[in-house]
């Protein structure tokens, strides 16, 4: 018997952004974790992952000087992440 998850995205996700992927079945997937995050500066510098965080879909950048821009901005992200 096989079973088939079909997720559902955000509309106003482009295709092009959306990376179907649980992100820890994609770091295990590889001998070398790091190896296979570097994969994703393959793609796009944010995309929405399906699987995110414990299964949740979410934006994920890719590239460190987003990251960095993000937490740079003092108040543009809810008082808990802070």
């Amino acid at each position: 018997m096989t079973t088939t998850l079909t997720r559902s995205f955000p509309e106003h996700v482009p295709p092009e952004r959306i990376w179907d992927y649980d992100i820890d079945a994609f770091v295990a997937g590889s001998a070398d974790p790091y190896e296979a995050i570097a994969r994703l500066h393959e793609g796009p510098d944010i995309v929405w992952a399906a699987g995110g965080y414990r299964g949740v879909g979410g934006w994920l950048l890719t590239r460190h000087a987003d990251i960095r821009a993000f937490f740079d901005q003092s108040g543009s992200y809810p008082q808990e992440l802070k």
